[in-house]
């Protein structure tokens, strides 16, 4: 995917908003998205479709949440492919979702935020 990781501006008016609060949003934001792309990559490897669907479907959420629609679009693609019973193919979108997860860290610590 090609495109900005995450809406900069949109989440500068949330830190805004927040304050204090941002900070730990961002940590709890991390901390549950380490917890989910574990989870995520352990439903993958059992072949627990609805593990994987649970994790992208909050994952997709809270992504959205910090204005990362890459990322978001990405978990919302495997939460489909899981709801729909399919797992074939997973393992590259979760190293696609890992790949952008990763971006995303990256525009945090470029703002300093992180």
């Amino acid at each position: 995917m090609t495109g900005v990781a995450v809406d900069l501006e949109a989440l500068h008016e949330l830190q805004v908003l927040l304050d204090e609060d941002f900070e730990v949003l961002l940590e709890t934001f991390v901390r549950d998205s380490e917890t989910r792309l574990k989870l995520i990559a352990e439903g993958v490897a059992k072949g627990d479709a609805a593990l994987v669907r649970e994790q992208a479907h909050s994952f997709k959420g809270s992504s959205a949440n910090l204005y990362a629609p890459q990322l978001s679009a990405l978990c919302e693609a495997l939460e489909r492919m899981a709801r729909e019973g399919r797992l074939e193919g997973a393992p590259q979108l979760v190293a696609d979702i890992e790949s952008q997860y990763l971006a995303v860290l990256a525009s945090f610590r470029e703002r300093g935020w992180l």
